[in-house]
């Protein structure tokens, strides 16, 4: 009986140290694969805003659209245009791509359309970067180095400027992390990485 106890509380003992290993790993690779995520989702979004081009549009509508828009609210919370689509099949097609980032179920999710002038009823191939996001704010440095909540600006006429932003901050709201901040200069923007190294991210 007495070896009958000590055998049973060293069972006990062994399962409770491998469950807690188990749980532990299992934590672990949960937040290693949402690490992942988020630095692939980053990875994605510098390379749209290094490679943003000044060049308007027409949406769904026939409308002349921005090379860039921002805000806070809406489906789309930027959309730009981004030169570097790389066409390796050689297809009759532009090397310039419209592409947009929203947030959708608290999801990040980052669309793109196939041509740059679109025709009514086109729809955005749809590609979900990152999960566990209930909030996305943007802002953009403008040329008098100020910080702008929308894009484009408005000038003295009260017309939207067709100029590039020195500089596009994104905030993330990530529901394990908390906020998290990336500075990206854009392509001639003058932002130097020194510069954007003050506030790149925050975790």
């Amino acid at each position: 009986l007495v070896a009958l106890t000590v055998f049973a509380l060293l069972s006990a003992m062994v399962y409770g140290g491998q469950m807690a290993v188990l749980n532990a790993k299992q934590a672990t690779d949960k937040q290693a694969l949402h690490l992942k995520q988020l630095q692939s989702a980053m990875l994605m979004f510098e390379r749209d805003i290094e490679q943003h081009v000044l060049r308007p549009v027409r949406d769904d509508f026939g409308d002349s659209q921005p090379p860039m828009l921002s805000a806070d609210f809406g489906e789309f919370r930027l959309i730009l245009s981004r030169a570097g689509w790389q066409n390796p099949l050689a297809l009759p097609r532009s090397t310039l791509q419209r592409v947009a980032y929203g947030l959708e179920d608290e999801k990040l999710l980052r669309y793109s359309w196939p041509m740059l002038d679109r025709a009514q009823g086109s729809e955005p191939y749809k590609v979900v970067l990152l999960g566990q996001v209930p909030n996305l704010k943007l802002r953009d440095l403008d040329q008098d180095r100020e910080w702008q909540e929308q894009w484009p600006p408005r000038s003295s006429d009260n017309e939207p400027m067709v100029v590039m932003p020195l500089a596009v901050e994104l905030t993330l709201e990530l529901e394990e992390w908390g906020s998290f901040r990336r500075l990206i200069p854009t392509a001639g923007g003058g932002v130097s990485m020194q510069q954007s190294a003050t506030t790149e991210e925050t975790l």
